[in-house]
């Protein structure tokens, strides 16, 4: 069912799920499928979270019937592939138009990459060519209505990824996906790792009551009849 309703209305209604684990979220759909993974390296975090067996690549191996990444990052492709043994994973920049891509995914994850592209167009486009119909995708993003952003604005401030280029929310996720041949038919909302133990406290009673203004967001989009 497509949770995004309204699409001309101007308010849309926040979904106020509990809180979401991102990984075990994307994990738990993609058991026994057929999964392509784009941005597997998770660069800069590469060697960190390799060697802790900790990225989601590594997670997903053993749990998919099929696993492809694809990486725009080539030094990263090839440490996965040398140091880690990783094979399952090819160099390719899924932002850029490939009209050679066919459907061969159940499942198409861009976990955390949209916010890094020049042209989310380009990208959404190809997740829709590599889905076969039915098939889902899994998007996770920062969110632009984390209440973190917004205190640190009230001290002028702005914590920002110097690679980012975009920020999403609940309601231009469901647009853009809309645009480009999905519907979105779930959205959580996840935090990220936080350093200090008192801000954990703070955010995490805060989030348990108000999880639409968590760190980020994560939606299940199924592909449309056709492609784009």
């Amino acid at each position: 069912m497509d949770i995004f309703k309204g699409f001309h209305q101007w308010e849309k209604k926040l979904p106020r799920k509990p809180l979401a684990n991102r990984d075990q979220y994307i994990i738990e759909r993609c058991r026994g499928r057929d999964v392509v993974h784009l941005g597997a390296c998770d660069s800069p975090m590469t060697i960190d979270k390799g060697a802790k067996g900790e990225l989601l690549h590594q997670r997903l191996q053993g749990e998919c019937r099929s696993l492809l990444g694809f990486d725009e990052d080539w030094n990263a492709t090839n440490i996965l592939k040398t140091k880690f043994n990783i094979s399952d994973i090819e160099f390719g920049d899924l932002s850029r138009i490939d009209k050679k891509l066919t459907p061969i995914a159940d499942v198409v994850i861009c976990a955390d990459i949209i916010e890094h592209v020049d042209n989310v167009g380009n990208l959404l486009t190809n997740c829709n060519r590599l889905c076969r119909e039915g098939g889902i995708l899994l998007l996770s993003t920062v969110h632009a209505l984390s209440v973190k952003q917004v205190l640190r604005a009230m001290i002028g401030r702005e914590p920002v990824h110097p690679d980012h280029v975009a920020y999403f929310s609940f309601a231009t996720l469901g647009v853009i996906l809309k645009r480009f041949g999905f519907s979105m038919t779930d959205c959580r909302f996840f935090k990220y790792p936080t350093v200090s133990k008192l801000s954990r406290l703070i955010f995490d009673g805060l989030y348990s009551i108000f999880p639409q203004i968590a760190d980020g967001i994560v939606v299940e989009a199924i592909k449309k009849t056709g492609n784009v």
